[in-house]
């Protein structure tokens, strides 16, 4: 019988020939979560000898990142701000750099504000914001039934109270406002589909990344729409693409925003725009 270290070798090698970029960690990864374990107790048990039920569970998982799905699909579930959502085929895979906008919000926000998280996919941005600070009233909203079904499984197992509403950007709260807006909203350019890893363009959905030919056409729409959803001092925080920060801040300005900043992310780059309405 194959040892846990053989077999995470022999998975490396064979992603590695797949093309996959991170063959190893990948493997760690598939391999603990078809035996049930953490990724760091594997090492731990490197000389385990492996049944083959066990080697048919890895097999299963390898295949399939070996076909570009991505790892949190195949495992189902994904961490972000120290909480697990279960992510699948239909909903964007929460992104690190995200976090940084729910540090922002929460360092603007007090007790009692009315935050909505537009295009909220997996429900992580809404999720987080309640979960770090109960006494938030957190709406969300999303025009995909598909990830709509996941934002719903993960607040319920999050337990905590996040009104969600199933619409286009601010249709379901048509007379309501907020002191917050925060949104992750699609900022790909069409034209930037070749850049992209090919495991996102074949298996995340391009409703959630892609938005015009510059990727700024939603949030054209929510510039234009925004304010009037917003309590006076109001603000918006959205992340955005990195080299879009000079055309944002011009439409933006364009609509009335004012106090517009652009943040930048845990690598340097140009990630967030913050807004406010007066």
């Amino acid at each position: 019988m194959k040892t846990i270290k053989e077999i995470i070798q022999l998975s490396t090698d064979y992603l590695a020939k797949a093309g996959i970029e991170s063959p190893r960690v990948d493997a760690e990864w598939l391999i603990a979560d078809a035996l049930n374990m953490r990724r760091m107790d594997i090492y731990l048990q490197f000389d385990r000898p492996l049944e083959e039920v066990d080697l048919s569970l890895i097999r299963e998982r390898i295949k399939r990142r070996s076909q570009l799905e991505p790892v949190q699909y195949i495992i189902g579930d994904d961490e972000f701000y120290g909480l697990n959502f279960k992510v699948g085929p239909g909903v964007l895979v929460p992104r690190s750099e995200t976090e940084l906008l729910v540090d922002k919000a929460l360092k603007l926000l007090k007790a009692g504000d009315q935050v909505l998280d537009l295009c909220t996919g997996s429900g992580c941005i809404a999720a987080s914001l309640k979960k770090t600070e109960s006494e938030l009233n957190v709406y969300a909203s999303d025009m995909s039934p598909d990830a709509l079904s996941y934002a719903r499984q993960n607040i319920a197992g999050l337990e905590c109270e996040v009104e969600i509403r199933e619409g286009d950007l601010f249709a379901p709260f048509s007379g309501m406002k907020f002191n917050a807006i925060c949104t992750n909203p699609p900022y790909v350019a069409e034209n930037e589909v070749a850049q992209m890893g090919k495991d996102v363009v074949k298996h995340e959905p391009h409703m959630a990344l892609f938005s015009g030919m510059d990727g700024a056409d939603i949030l054209r729409k929510i510039s234009q729409q925004g304010k009037s959803f917003l309590e006076d001092g109001g603000f918006l925080i959205s992340e955005m693409g990195p080299e879009q920060g000079a055309l944002l801040e011009s439409v933006f300005s364009a609509d009335g925003w004012k106090d517009i900043e652009i943040l930048k992310d845990y690598s340097g780059r140009e990630r967030f725009l913050l807004a406010y309405k007066n």
